[in-house]
């Protein structure tokens, strides 16, 4: 067989024609996560101060919204704006890829489409870009207090008097007439304080034995009672109500500067993440090279404007990533250390020596994991 054949190990694919590999970015992804607390006001809440059992009260309707926690990751993807050629040569070169296209051999020149660099991008249910997506349930007009009716009747009874001539003689008779009438909000009160009395002092009943049940299902009997119990506490203590929502955030930072930060959200504890500025928090990432080159990085930027790429395929490029911590700035405040990352797009883009005979570039940073001359 005259074919020649070279070894592969994982990860690993050997050049056998000119092809295209694009250099990675990096970016951050930020999830956000956000309680949204609900409070009711309950129909008999005026009524609550002879009540004994209840925990709070909830004195107006109102919504309110507190972060649970906030956390980065760090992702790569190919950097549509450093795409290069590479021609096959005497000499086999090795990269180390992955399939999402970083350094992928397969490709013909043309890079996926991505999100524009250096802006925030909102995201959230999957497909849509560039707008927040909530999951908070729209349900303010569903019934709460299902035992409690705003429109509860009860009997009248009025007695009128007529005055009649019986056997010469004016008699006054009684005349009794009957009619519904919405049930006044202290009555209701009372009617619900005689239900939990009644219920508690069946519970106790349960509980000392005084009653012949079948105690084999005790435990299902004060399940019950504990629950309507509750129902009637709510109508005077009122209740809380509490959902979760994640908000992620894509960072792709661009500012090749020794320290910058790229503002986030905006989040109050009455409105939530909002665009409010008046009354509001600000957050943002802040990143700052750990070695604060800042010459070194203006050097690199002015460079990479003048230098000429050699796009004949003859030259490999790789990247020599810039270190950054990346802390949460509250109001510009620290608020959370999330630690050290390396972003490649702020860092050097380099050209490999001539002599290099075999190498390995890193699909997160686009660096250098191993070369030998």
């Amino acid at each position: 067989m005259s074919n020649s054949v070279i070894a592969q190990v994982a990860n690993e694919v050997a050049q056998t024609d000119a092809f295209y590999y694009a250099l990675p970015e990096n970016y951050f992804e930020v999830k956000v996560k956000v309680q949204k607390e609900t409070l009711y006001k309950g129909p008999l809440a005026e009524y609550a101060g002879v009540v004994t059992g209840i925990p709070f009260t909830v004195k107006e309707n109102k919504v309110q919204y507190k972060i649970l926690s906030i956390a980065v990751k760090e992702y790569a993807r190919a950097d549509k704006n450093q795409l290069y050629k590479l021609q096959k040569t005497g000499k086999q070169h090795y990269f180390k890829f992955l399939q999402s296209g970083l350094l992928n051999m397969e490709c013909k020149g043309e890079i996926e489409e991505f999100w524009e660099m250096g802006e925030i991008v909102e995201i959230g249910e999957v497909g849509e870009i560039g707008k927040f997506s909530s999951n908070y349930r729209q349900n303010e007009n569903v019934n709460r207090f299902s035992i409690y009716s705003a429109d509860a009747v009860m009997e009248r009874y009025d007695t009128t008097y007529i005055y009649e001539e019986i056997d010469s003689v004016l008699v006054r008779v009684p005349n009794v007439t009957r009619s519904l009438v919405i049930k006044p909000t202290k009555r209701q009160a009372e009617d619900a304080m005689e239900k939990l009395e009644k219920i508690r002092e069946t519970r106790w009943q349960l509980i000392s034995g005084e009653n012949e049940v079948d105690y084999s299902q005790l435990s299902v009997m004060l399940a019950e009672l504990q629950k309507m119990e509750n129902d009637y506490l709510t109508l005077f203590s009122g209740m809380l109500e509490s959902e979760e929502v994640e908000y992620t955030f894509i960072v792709c930072p661009t500012q090749k500067m020794d320290i910058f930060s790229i503002p986030l959200f905006r989040f109050s504890t009455a409105d939530g993440i909002t665009e409010k500025e008046i009354g509001t928090v600000s957050y943002s990432l802040n990143f700052k090279s750990l070695d604060s080159q800042k010459e070194l990085i203006e050097k690199i930027k002015s460079n990479t404007e003048k230098k000429k790429i050699d796009d004949s395929g003859k030259t490999v490029y790789y990247r020599q990533p810039q270190i950054y911590s990346v802390v949460l700035l509250e109001n510009g405040k620290q608020s959370q250390a999330f630690g050290e990352y390396p972003v490649a797009q702020l860092g050097e883009v380099l050209s490999l020596p001539k002599k290099v005979k075999r190498f390995q570039i890193d699909p997160f940073t686009g660096g250098l994991k191993s070369v030998t001359f």
